[in-house]
């Protein structure tokens, strides 16, 4: 994206805003706020592939914080996801959907197709990750995960404030046990939890974003077909990440979001 870009300042008439049915007010403000949250998460989620350090430590924190980030950015596309279903897809007249050009039609089949259009939705990567990791702390089965841990995935590092340790096995055993479990969804037979399981898993949990990147492109725009795309590299890159137990370096620029061996402590 250029540094220079433009802005337009719209200002909503508030008699026409107060005069309008509640549930067209519902439509309007659920779509403006889910995009100011997929905005600033997919922004966070940037600061924390940029580069910190070359040690052991940094590159624990820095795929914990890039998981972190990830999957709260997933669940919340399902979320968004569900809110389109619920005030759109099913109200009454559909008047929105009704006006939607052939291609934007294509768009949002192939979004229903992989989410599914109701209760319950598809067991798709994103809503397995929203279930069991990023809004729910549900349990796993970590005995695989356990019995394959790779090299330094059972460090913990303490520091003397809470806010400065890293209890990485944690991450590292759920990130595991989470991608094997997209992967066996995927493909309906677990073979393990090596790289290629994890790579596999990692792809899948960004599925709904390898789709928006290109099919979806007339609804959503380059924009926010460019997001996806970034959110599917970022799960590769997880992926391979622990399984191989160092990131690869990870192109970015300025700050991180956190960096454990620099930042201040907490009082």
């Amino acid at each position: 994206m250029a540094k220079d870009f433009q802005l337009i300042h719209i200002t909503v008439d508030e008699a026409r805003l107060k005069g309008a049915s509640n549930r067209l007010r519902n439509q309007f403000v659920g779509c403006m706020h889910a995009h100011n949250e997929l905005t600033i998460l997919n922004r966070l989620l940037m600061f924390t592939m940029n580069d910190t350090g070359n040690s052991e430590l940094h590159n624990s924190a820095q795929s914990a914080q890039m998981w972190c980030m990830l999957q709260i950015l997933a669940a919340k596309l399902f979320e968004t996801w569900a809110m389109l279903t619920e005030r759109f897809l099913r109200s009454n007249p559909p008047d929105v959907v009704a006006r939607l050009e052939p291609a934007q039609q294509e768009s949002l089949q192939w979004l229903t197709d992989y989410f599914g259009n109701g209760q319950p939705f598809k067991d798709s990567a994103l809503k397995i990750i929203r279930d069991k990791t990023a809004f729910h702390y549900d349990r796993l089965n970590l005995t695989e995960a356990a019995d394959n841990l790779a090299a330094g995935e059972n460090s913990l590092y303490l520091a003397q404030h809470p806010a400065n340790s890293l209890y990485y096995m944690g991450s590292a055993l759920v990130f595991r046990a989470i991608f094997a479990m997209i992967a066996d969804k995927a493909d309906g037979a677990g073979f393990g939890m090596g790289r290629l399981r994890l790579c596999e898993g990692g792809s899948s949990a960004s599925a709904g974003a390898q789709a928006q990147s290109s099919r979806p492109r007339a609804r959503v725009g380059p924009a926010r077909a460019s997001r996806f795309a970034r959110v599917r590299t970022s799960a590769q890159r997880l992926g391979k990440a622990f399984e191989r137990r160092r990131l690869v370096h990870l192109h970015g620029s300025g700050s991180s979001m956190v960096t454990l061996a620099s930042r201040p402590r907490l009082n």
